[in-house]
């Protein structure tokens, strides 16, 4: 094998005819055996042991060429890429589009787009469209006049018509303000609210008796007429009773009751059982267009501390027939609620039984609950 070793330049050389070519580590070219057959490149490959030379066909890869892609419209006489290794043609699509236009887009010749539009209300202010005037127009009359198309601005004024307001009949007008008349004449009708305690009608304090009303039919059940003894604690209507209605039972031999009047705070113008077997009675009449809901009784010993004793109430029938209906078992001092209310008629009464266990027992008086029917 024939081995030149030249220079690191070879200046002025034309032609080298070598049969191998080699890179040494210091710089040293080297050739050796045949040229390849093909266009190829000299390449240092520096992955042998030691490095050398090959020949190699060039491809794109190997100078960093990248390739071109085909866009819209455009394709290549074969394959999609290019990279320059072959040759290629490249055809552009011409799609012939046509575009036409839809009012109030209109497309004239010369591929111009332009708007359509009623230059009486719109017109071209530079490069936009503006408002020239609205096609129909408002009109103001009255105190404040004036008519608005769009064109130019319009300021609304309101007017204060400082409205003098004459009072009618039984209505006084002072100001600004309204009120009724001190006197009403002529009133022919007066609606009040439906439903229990929705009205409540005042009444005037005269020094001397009141004019008698006409027509006031006071036997209507509709009235809410409250009964005797009965008031309103603000929160329910309550029929009072006192002491006195009470008398003896039939139990024993000793039917004797008591008033204590001796002045004793505690238990002055109560009643009392003389024997301590002795139980006591009373009757409470509930008025008609009322039923009974609740019953209470107080029952006090000497010092006037409360004293619970049983009770019980009961709807007696008086005439016309017999029997009773027991509304319910209580204790003194301690308002029951009847399990079954009693409702006022001409032929019952409400009758109280108290089961007094001591001659110390001073009953007093109480209130039956009531509500209208």
């Amino acid at each position: 094998m024939n081995k030149s070793v030249f220079g690191k330049t070879l200046s002025g050389h034309r032609e080298l005819t070598l049969d191998r070519l080699n890179f040494a580590q210091h710089g040293q070219l080297q050739v050796e055996d045949e040229f390849p057959l093909s266009e190829q490149v000299v390449v240092a490959d520096i992955t042998t042991t030691p490095p050398s030379t090959q020949y190699k066909t060039l491809t794109p890869s190997m100078v960093g060429i990248q390739d071109l892609t085909a866009g819209t419209n455009i394709t290549y006489s074969a394959g999609t890429t290019y990279n320059g290794s072959v040759a290629i043609t490249i055809n552009s699509t011409d799609t012939n589009t046509e575009y036409t236009g839809v009012d109030p887009i209109d497309i004239s010749a010369g591929n111009v787009i332009s708007v359509k539009y009623d230059d009486d209300t719109i017109v071209l202010d530079g490069g936009e469209l503006a408002v020239n005037h609205l096609p129909h127009t408002l009109t103001f009359t009255g105190y404040d006049t004036g008519t608005f198309d769009g064109s130019s601005n319009l300021t609304i004024n309101l007017v204060d018509s400082d409205t003098t307001y004459t009072a009618g009949d039984n209505l006084d007008l002072t100001g600004t303000e309204f009120s009724l008349e001190t006197s009403i004449d002529e009133m022919r009708d007066i609606a009040y609210e439906s439903g229990f305690f929705a009205t409540t009608l005042l009444g005037n304090d005269y020094p001397g008796s009141l004019t008698t009303a006409t027509y006031l039919d006071l036997s209507s059940t509709t009235n809410l007429i409250l009964p005797h003894n009965c008031f309103f604690n603000g929160a329910e209507y309550q029929l009072a009773f006192n002491p006195g209605i009470f008398m003896p039972n039939d139990d024993q031999s000793y039917f004797n009751i008591a008033v204590e009047d001796d002045s004793a705070t505690a238990t002055h113008g109560r009643v009392k059982p003389l024997t301590a077997s002795l139980e006591l009675v009373g009757f409470i009449t509930i008025p008609s267009g009322w039923r009974a809901t609740k019953g209470l009784l107080s029952l006090v010993n000497s010092l006037g501390s409360n004293v619970s004793r049983t009770t019980q109430f009961q709807n007696v029938q008086t005439w016309g027939g017999t029997g009773y209906i027991t509304l319910g078992f209580g204790s003194t001092n301690t308002e029951l609620t009847f399990g079954t209310p009693m409702t006022g008629g001409v032929d019952r009464t409400l009758m109280l039984k108290v089961y007094t266990a001591s001659a110390s027992d001073f009953v007093g008086g109480g209130y039956i609950t009531i509500e209208k029917v």
